[in-house]
């Protein structure tokens, strides 16, 4: 499935991070995949990116993050069986759903899941940052001791 999608990033003094949060972008599709991190990074995130569930567990025994964004919809393994597995090894990692399949029904399915926003694309950049930052608290403070 070919995705499309065009998107406009402005870098204003105004969104300048005042720390990095530290993202797990999990997206099996490599042109989403490159426009997400650029949306995150251009907001001021560290943003370490893969393309399968498999890669995701082997990132997340080695780094720690902040929040996981995740497609749900993936070969081999899916975003369900990714969250299953964070909520199993690291439970309080807040999480987003990204999915093609939109509607009620699907994000209910993700919220039951494990998952702690929901997003159907495409969406707004806008849209996808202000989940992040609401489910990472406050950004003041954080720094090198985290």
């Amino acid at each position: 499935m070919a995705l499309s999608m065009s998107v406009s990033v402005e870098l204003v003094g105004s969104i300048l991070p005042v720390s990095r949060i530290r993202v797990l972008l999990v997206e099996d599709d490599p042109d989403a995949r490159d426009v997400y991190a650029l949306l995150l990074e251009a907001r001021g995130a560290d943003v370490t990116a893969v393309g399968s569930v498999r890669e995701a567990r082997a990132t997340i025994e080695t780094r720690a993050f902040d929040v996981l964004v995740s497609d749900i919809g993936m070969p081999d393994e899916d975003g369900y069986d990714l969250i299953a597995h964070v909520r199993e090894h690291v439970a309080s990692l807040p999480s987003v759903a990204i999915t093609a399949y939109g509607g009620e029904f699907e994000r209910d399915r993700a919220i039951g899941a494990g998952f702690d926003a929901f997003l159907s694309k495409p969406f707004p950049s806008e849209e996808l940052w202000s989940l992040v930052t609401a489910l990472t608290g406050p950004v003041e403070g954080r720094g090198a001791a985290r």
